[in-house]
């Protein structure tokens, strides 16, 4: 094992999170230059997470840098609302509308602007998300993993009762890792082509008592 620690979000780490944020965005590639403005993806699958839930938030510190992370939150109905009032607004300002936005920065920009396209009909029973991220140094290692486990111990505690999240078709990597730790595919998404071009998947939080100040 590495000498790389998890710790608590920090919100002097806000930057560095980006940084990883768009650094793995495509996929688990570097996703720079796929946009207008590299920040439009932190802007979504980041900051406004950071600002919601930053009790939900965990890094990966190596030698002082981040170098990883796992972001979510407990419900996505309480999240989506927080974001119609606190976020789309930010959203408004900074990106406008996507009447001159190329298919990529649009599909970004609109799903800022209506943050109810977040909200499935699975969120009763798998009310939480998240997000996680790690550079290439931090792979393999088992950083992911302690990640998750924290995560779903925090949502124990809470009571939520489940999880949901989307994963790329193409990013097998990723659909693997979460197989592994107990997630299924609970719907396949499927493009105009008729293939795969997404799943959501799912776990089960084991409920765990609250931790006695």
């Amino acid at each position: 094992m590495s000498g790389m620690t998890l710790r608590p979000y920090r919100r002097e780490d806000r930057a560095a999170i980006g940084e990883v944020c768009v650094a793995t965005g495509d996929s688990g590639a570097d996703a720079r230059g796929l946009y207008v403005d590299d920040e439009l993806l932190p802007h979504i699958y980041a900051y406004p997470y950071l600002d919601f839930a930053p009790d939900l938030v965990s890094v990966i510190e190596d030698r002082g840098r981040v170098v990883g992370y796992l972001l979510g939150v407990a419900s996505v109905d309480e999240f989506v609302s927080w974001w119609r009032e606190h976020w789309r607004p930010v959203i408004a300002e900074r990106y406008g509308s996507i009447e001159h936005a190329s298919p990529a920065d649009a599909r970004l920009i609109t799903l800022g602007l209506n943050p109810e396209q977040q909200l499935t009909e699975l969120r009763e029973d798998y009310p939480a998300e998240f997000h996680i991220d790690l550079l290439p140094d931090a792979q393999g290692q088992g950083h992911g993993r302690r990640l998750i486990d924290w995560f779903l111990g925090e949502l124990g505690r809470r009571g939520v009762p489940g999880l949901a999240i989307g994963v790329g078709a193409r990013n097998e990597g990723a659909i693997g890792f979460y197989r592994c730790l107990g997630f299924a595919v609970h719907q396949e998404h499927i493009g105009a082509d008729g293939a795969p071009i997404a799943y959501t998947m799912t776990i089960d939080v084991p409920r765990k008592d609250p931790v006695q100040p």
